[in-house]
């Protein structure tokens, strides 16, 4: 409930409070409590529970906008000049590579 008013919800409100939202969930039992159902239905947020045990399958976010992110991390990271086995990525050069993935593979 704390994640869902502190984050979810204000960091997500739409513009137009008619739109929708969409939450996918797993089955865990904090997420099926009657307040927290009730403060969804009140945001205009609609619940999607993915089948118990189902996650590894389904993992909507994995096929959709991981999976596009590390194709592009790792390609940038391959374009790294100086790139050998046993070097060590700084963070700067981590980070670097995480921005332009970002801004390729996630989009609208």
């Amino acid at each position: 409930m704390e994640w869902l008013q502190r984050v979810f919800i204000p960091l997500t409100r739409p513009q137009d409070p008619t739109q929708a939202r969409l939450l996918i969930l797993d089955g865990h039992d904090s997420y099926i409590s009657d307040d927290f159902m009730w403060n969804c239905f009140d945001n205009n947020i609609h619940l999607v529970y993915l089948p118990a045990h189902t996650s590894h399958v389904l993992q909507p976010l994995d096929l959709s906008v991981f999976s596009p992110l590390k194709h592009a991390y790792r390609k940038h990271l391959n374009n790294i000049n100086t790139w050998a086995e046993s070097t060590v990525v700084s963070k700067q050069v981590m980070l670097k590579c995480i921005l332009k993935a970002r801004q390729e593979a996630v989009t609208a």
